[in-house]
């Protein structure tokens, strides 16, 4: 399954994918244009 957790951010304008690991999970932060980061928890 996939947990979404949207929050706002301020200077955000710009597409970005990051992958990060935690807690041997991968994280993928996707941050639209709209300035909302998404954060994916695989």
């Amino acid at each position: 399954m996939y947990r979404m957790v949207i929050t706002p951010v301020r200077n955000g304008s710009k597409l970005r994918c990051e992958k990060r690991k935690q807690k041997g999970k991968k994280r993928v932060s996707l941050l639209d244009h709209n300035g909302s980061i998404y954060n994916f928890l695989l």
